[in-house]
């Protein structure tokens, strides 16, 4: 079945004790609409995100909450992304100095850029520079167990990672710790480099997935599956903290499955074509990842 969640399910926190906007069963195809970075109210260059936090924006938002019937703790979400649309003709790159931590020495002055798309490409710069754009989701989650996270933070359960490989037909296993999971998403950047370093090109969306429900087994953190590779990713307040939990769960992942190798035999893989990369340096945890290609673990399945 198909089920679309509207705009109007706005979430700020990722907490179990919220009412669910929508109950969907596992092999539905759920939809979702969200806001961009800033509930959409940088809507022309002459507004300021200093001017909205004075007006009393907080944080961002993400559109939610589902409840997977038959989910429970010990289980794992399997989140596929079908399809992610940007639903406007210009993204929103917010130069404000604050959020950009080293780099703000550098800035002059505050500054909002309406950055148009047209035929699949980001013109920065009066054209200057066209960019064909690359749809990501920053932020998907479930709820956690006995704690509230705000959507800004990325941790166990998903949530704010700024993962770029999170796009179009990549899959995601979340592991569950609620009962009924509790699924949201939104942070739709239409370009974003690695490590976010200040910002991204932040747009409103619609996003198409469909929801696999994997009983009484799960992994320590989200794991991401793409046509070609694996990655484990892990968040934590420093990133020594976060490459050292993406490494142990890739490795554990790896060594529990087998695939063909052994446990050392995957260990020297690791070194020889694993890839240790940066999800989001800005967030209030950083995240890591951890891939492999799946030229070496084509015998591999979650």
């Amino acid at each position: 079945m198909i089920r679309e969640l509207d705009i109007s399910n706005t979430v700020f926190e990722y907490d179990e004790s919220q009412k669910p906007a929508m109950y969907a069963d596992p092999g539905d195809t759920i939809i979702f609409n969200s806001y961009d970075f800033v509930l959409n109210k940088l809507s022309s260059e002459k507004i300021l995100k200093s001017q909205i936090i004075k007006d009393g924006f907080v944080r961002q938002s993400v559109c939610g909450n589902v409840y997977i019937n038959g989910s429970e703790p010990g289980d794992t979400l399997k989140v596929t992304v079908n399809q992610i649309e940007i639903t406007a003709d210009a993204g929103t790159v917010a130069v404000y100095p604050p959020d950009f931590e080293v780099l703000g020495a550098y800035i002059d002055q505050e500054e909002t850029l309406k950055i148009p798309i047209k035929d699949g490409q980001a013109l920065f710069f009066d054209g200057r520079i066209k960019i064909p754009i690359c749809p990501m989701i920053g932020a998907l989650a479930v709820c956690a167990a006995g704690v509230v996270e705000d959507t800004v933070t990325p941790g166990r359960y998903g949530g704010n990672m700024d993962c770029k490989m999170l796009q179009e037909g990549a899959s995601i296993y979340l592991p569950v710790t609620v009962p009924g999971a509790l699924l949201s998403m939104g942070d739709v950047h239409g370009l974003q480099g690695d490590g976010e370093i200040f910002s991204a090109l932040e747009v409103p969306s619609r996003i198409t997935v469909t929801v696999e429900l994997i009983k009484a087994k799960q992994e320590k953190w989200p794991v991401l599956e793409t046509s070609d590779a694996w990655y484990w990713i892990a968040s934590a307040d420093t990133m020594d903290e976060a490459n050292v939990e993406a490494m142990k769960a890739g490795a554990e992942f790896l060594l529990k499955r087998g695939g063909g190798l052994t446990s050392t035999e995957w260990i020297v893989m690791l070194g020889i074509v694993g890839e240790l990369e940066v999800c989001n340096f800005v967030d209030p945890r950083v995240s890591a990842r951890l891939k492999m290609p799946k030229y070496v673990a084509s015998e591999i399945s979650f």
